[in-house]
């Protein structure tokens, strides 16, 4: 969604980004306290400046889709939520508590992508906080949302994430890249929580009509993979960690920590014994 403030996209066209006289910036972006933090999330990236985009037609936007078109069979919008409405920090602020919700460039913005580019394949990540307004965009556009099977389980049957509430158009994951592995997931619950878990999972596989047996975590992990390939949705996202059963030793990212994160490297390919798994759940479930 954002670019970095250090980054050539922000020197070459500074008048694009809100940034002052002296070229530093007056409001930076963020997310407000949520499920990952308490304090909001203070990214710190230069927010852009909407009215300056619109004046002419969306231009830097749609050289950027256009070049992430060329590289990519199908291209990510995080923070999708932004583009409706964005989170504004005031700059120096110590916390994102502090900031404030204002208007996005919403449909007129990827009415002018159309336009130029035609139909590009784009997924929403529509997680977060988010209101009728995001919803109503990301309908509006047609672009698939994301549902993730981590937030699934809570024990709510409207719960949007449970494979029997996942439409078709849409992209579920096992967890993202700001999630724990799922195996570091299940780690963290106590036994009773983990029985309860194993209960409701095994109720959404038997929903999916997707036979398989599962006991201890690691078995569980890879119970939930199974779960997102024989879900609805018309693409199922496997983080590689949860692939190869890994551990929160091998996460990608911790929300709202300034260091320590994006480490993660698969250096060689996996086992034969983890390409077979793969292969018979992308047979199986006809992916």
């Amino acid at each position: 969604m954002y670019v970095a403030y250090d980054s050539s996209d922000v020197w070459r066209r500074p008048e694009l980004f809100k940034l002052d006289e002296d070229l530093k910036p007056t409001h930076v972006a963020g997310v407000p306290p949520d499920y990952f933090s308490a304090e909001g999330q203070l990214w710190g990236n230069p927010l852009y400046d909407w009215e300056a985009m619109e004046a002419e037609d969306y231009g830097w936007w749609i050289n950027r889709i256009r070049r992430a078109a060329g590289l990519y069979d199908i291209i990510r919008i995080d923070h999708f939520r932004g583009l409706d409405r964005y989170y504004s920090v005031p700059a120096g602020a110590k916390t994102a508590a502090c900031g404030e919700w204002l208007e996005g460039p919403k449909l007129k913005l990827f009415e002018h992508i159309k336009a130029a580019l035609g139909d590009v394949c784009i997924i929403a990540e529509d997680l977060g906080v988010l209101d009728d307004g995001v919803i109503a965009l990301r309908e509006k556009t047609g672009f698939p949302g994301m549902k993730i099977l981590q937030f699934a389980f809570d024990g709510n049957p409207e719960n949007p994430y449970l494979p029997a509430n996942i439409p078709t158009d849409s992209v579920v994951y096992t967890g993202t890249h700001d999630n724990s592995t799922t195996l570091g997931f299940l780690k963290e619950m106590d036994g009773a929580r983990f029985k309860e878990f194993k209960k409701m999972l095994a109720a959404a596989l038997e929903w999916e009509n997707a036979e398989y047996s599962f006991v201890n975590r690691k078995q569980t992990a890879r119970a939930v993979c199974a779960c997102a390939f024989a879900s609805a949705a018309k693409l199922a996202v496997i983080p590689v960690q949860d692939l190869l059963l890994l551990d929160d030793s091998a996460r990608m990212n911790t929300p709202s920590r300034p260091c320590g994160n994006w480490k993660f490297r698969l250096k060689e390919i996996p086992s034969r014994n983890y390409i077979a798994v793969l292969k018979k759940f992308v047979s199986l479930y006809k992916r």
